[in-house]
């Protein structure tokens, strides 16, 4: 799907997505939803795909 969106000639900065099945507490406590330093709770759940990009590829 990104890739059709790239192909329509959308930046990265302006294609969104969520990531909210990495979330468990909601509040950063309990730690799964960590993303490198960033808690997807807590910044996200909806980030750009330039954003994504940037995040550690572990998930």
């Amino acid at each position: 799907m990104i890739q059709n969106l790239q192909a329509l000639g959308f930046a990265d900065e302006q294609i969104y997505t969520t990531i909210e099945n990495k979330m468990k507490c909601g509040v950063g406590k309990c730690g799964r939803c960590n993303m490198g330093k960033d808690y997807v709770c807590v910044k996200g759940p909806v980030y750009s795909w330039a954003e994504l990009r940037s995040l550690p590829q572990e998930y």
